[in-house]
């Protein structure tokens, strides 16, 4: 009869070493969404070209010194002809790889355009990409979401393209 009681704490010894040994998952940290508002650069009542770097502390470098003007009372960076040529287009790279990222915009010029917005890996490889399609007959001054999410791997950059001049307001990411 005593090795009956000796066997079952030898079973639960083995028991608790063998949970000891199994490594703890670690859950993925809650996504980090940042935003970076152009209105954050300050007042003005004129057209800059805006610092590539300014935004950098944010996790965003922009690939040229875009100019920032306003758009409908918004600080925006400006995708137009004085600028820039068609099809035009911003691109930036993320201080760190992020799973989405969303450009809120407005069409410059009234027209029927497409605006892609495309997230590549660090390799330069397309992972995601979405296409919205405004008409503009008056220029309403809304502003519209491009959205790229559920990527198969992290972005470590993004470009926005359409054939009709626009203003970008702010381009959120998730880390």
């Amino acid at each position: 009869m005593r090795g009956k009681p000796l066997l079952a704490l030898v079973v639960m010894f083995l028991a608790l070493l063998s949970a000891l040994a199994t490594p703890i998952s670690k859950a993925d940290p809650a996504p980090t969404a940042t935003t970076t508002d152009f209105d954050a650069m300050g007042s003005w009542t004129d057209f800059v070209h805006m610092d590539p770097l300014f935004f950098k502390s944010a996790g965003i470098r922009f690939e040229s010194d875009y100019v920032v003007g306003w758009s409908n009372g918004h600080a925006a960076l400006v995708a137009n002809e004085v600028w820039t040529t068609p099809p035009f287009t911003i691109a930036a790279t993320f201080t760190r790889p992020v799973t989405s990222v969303s450009v809120s915009f407005r069409m410059g010029m009234q027209g029927t355009s497409d605006y892609t917005l495309v997230a590549y890996s660090p390799s330069g490889d397309v992972i995601g990409s979405d296409t919205i399609s405004l008409t503009n007959n008056g220029l309403d001054g809304n502003f519209y979401d491009v959205t790229v999410s559920n990527l198969p791997s992290k972005a470590k950059s993004f470009s926005i393209v359409g054939a009709i001049e626009y203003d970008v307001k702010s381009i959120t990411y998730e880390y």
